[in-house]
């Protein structure tokens, strides 16, 4: 119901004040405010109305709609020590290092925000380093960062404070960061306790300065790595360090083209028993004998596996992973060298499996008959078409 006033474009109609929606559970304004976001209605006023004084979370997906004056005074209004959560996606218009001042200062008064778990900046383009130490300056609780497409802010004087100023710190998103070099990246990992320190999630797409030297000195405690489009990687680096993370659980390595092959796969399946989670969209340097190997060499349960743009994969394959019967989540979309008896017969083994994408291929793939005649009742096949 919400949803469709928005769409109505009726948002007033909903949000009558902001002591109100403090009301709503924040599961509630978090969809709220993405659906003013989608329908471009998160303006100053609306924005406005998600801030108050005694909120836990601010979440704005879309704040292309505010200046620094207007970011400003919905920081002003909503930085307390109540604050946990906190959101500004693409805020790359309105969140300067004037802005960031916010973080210490609210009226004139020193602000502490002792509460705060996550912070997530998206897009933010006039920030610098300076302006991000502010904001790091005191968060003794801050568990979770995410700067994504933050290129001047995030730098290796960054970097090297990190320990220091967020001891807590869980996971890290330096997606897009382009203004490190791999000597800054090499000397913050080395400089983290490998015994002690609480670091579970990095996440590092898009970032051209990782490469196998970074990946040496990537901490144990990870459970989750994104590598995407990290094109300097090479296939010995990956095979060689990756093989030490024994923790990992989730591991990303999308449109890494050169470095992922039939060595890397097999390695990766053979020693890391607790990986769940893998995705290697695009990488075509792996073959069909390759991939087979691996499967029937792999001592960890996987959960969601993404092939997609996996141009070797074939019926054989297909087969090989059928025997995995802890798999939920299988993406297949654009491998055009399947057949609908191999998926079928994989989607009847696998009980487990909850989805299956099958993006470009579906019309040849996903025919009437079997999108009616398998055995797995709680499928979600993908396109629904």
């Amino acid at each position: 119901m919400c949803t469709r006033l928005l769409d109505k474009k009726n948002t007033n109609g909903f949000f009558f004040n902001s002591d109100q929606l403090a009301q709503l559970p924040d599961a509630t304004k978090i969809l709220l405010a993405n659906s003013a976001a989608r329908f471009r209605k998160l303006t100053p006023v609306v924005a406005g109305l998600f801030a108050s004084p005694f909120a836990t979370l601010l979440h704005l997906p879309n704040c292309t709609e505010l200046d620094p004056l207007d970011l400003t005074a919905i920081l002003d209004k909503c930085l307390s020590p109540d604050l946990v959560h906190l959101h500004l996606g693409l805020c790359g218009r309105g969140l300067t290092d004037t802005t960031a001042m916010s973080f210490s200062r609210v009226d004139g008064r020193v602000v502490g925000l002792a509460s705060l778990r996550s912070l997530t900046l998206t897009g933010a383009y006039k920030l610098t380093d300076t302006g991000l130490t502010n904001m790091l300056h005191d968060l003794p609780s801050l568990s979770e960062l995410n700067l994504v497409d933050c290129t001047r802010a995030v730098t290796p004087s960054i970097l090297e404070c990190l320990p220091q100023k967020l001891p807590q710190l869980r996971v890290l998103d330096l997606t897009g960061s382009n203004n490190i070099h791999d000597d800054g990246l090499r000397t913050w990992l080395t400089s983290l306790p490998q015994e002690t320190t609480r670091l579970e999630t990095l996440r590092l797409a898009r970032v051209t300065a990782v490469n196998d030297g970074v990946l040496a000195a990537l901490p144990s405690s990870l459970h989750s790595l994104d590598l995407s489009r990290c094109i300097k990687l090479t296939e010995i680096g990956l095979a060689t360090h990756l093989v030490h993370l024994i923790n990992l659980r989730s591991l990303v390595l999308d449109h890494v083209t050169k470095g992922v092959t039939d060595m890397v796969l097999g390695s990766l399946f053979a020693h890391l028993a607790q990986l769940e989670e893998l995705s290697l969209v695009w990488c075509n340097r792996l073959s069909s004998a390759g991939i087979q190997n691996a499967f029937s060499r792999r001592k960890c349960r996987l959960k969601s596996l993404n092939l997609n743009h996996v141009t070797a994969l074939d019926d054989l394959c297909l087969a090989a992973l059928a025997t995995e019967d802890s798999l939920e989540i299988l993406d297949i979309s654009w491998c055009s060298a399947l057949s609908t008896d191999a998926v079928g017969h994989l989607i009847d083994r696998c009980s487990s499996l909850r989805r299956l994408n099958a993006w470009g291929c579906s019309q040849r793939i996903l025919t009437k008959s079997l999108r009616y005649g398998h055995t797995n009742s709680k499928l979600e096949l993908c396109p629904d078409v």
